[in-house]
């Protein structure tokens, strides 16, 4: 297994980690108003005339979510353990489980509290799909900076 070339972050590295950590927080935070609205303030995706267009805006908003975490998360990690070794498998695995986790939550929620919304599986599964393109691009992103 080919290991990825690992170093301590540089200047401009620790300067910008901060920029992901705050995306992360600013877009969790949109992403929590969008999700927990009342049914009757979310407009109607017919209006766009793309079927299944409210699947593409999860799949993108939680591919961005994705993204942002890993990214936020990396930084953490860099910030909090200098030059160490970290562990990539473990960071991948942890953040794909919370990402997952909270998409099936949002879905439960929004099915059993917010009124006039509904939980649905294929909500979820267009999260879950957005999620797991998130860690690709990570993962490609981390090859080509190696």
């Amino acid at each position: 297994m080919k290991k990825v070339k690992e170093a301590c972050m540089d200047k401009d590295q620790r300067k910008y980690a901060g920029y992901w950590q705050l995306g992360l927080l600013i877009w969790s935070i949109v992403m929590l108003l969008i999700l927990f609205l009342p049914g009757s303030e979310v407009p109607n995706p017919k209006i766009f005339l793309v079927p299944q267009i409210d699947k593409v805006v999860h799949f993108i908003v939680f591919l961005i979510l994705s993204i942002l975490a890993f990214k936020g998360i990396e930084s953490a990690c860099y910030s909090i353990q200098g030059c160490r070794h970290k562990r990539e498998g473990v960071l991948t695995f942890m953040t794909l489980g919370l990402l997952l986790l909270f998409a099936g939550l949002s879905e439960v929620i929004q099915e059993m509290w917010i009124p006039g919304r509904g939980g649905d599986l294929w909500d979820f599964v267009a999260d879950s799909c957005g999620i797991i393109a998130g860690i690709i691009v990570w993962r490609y992103c981390l090859r080509i900076a190696s």
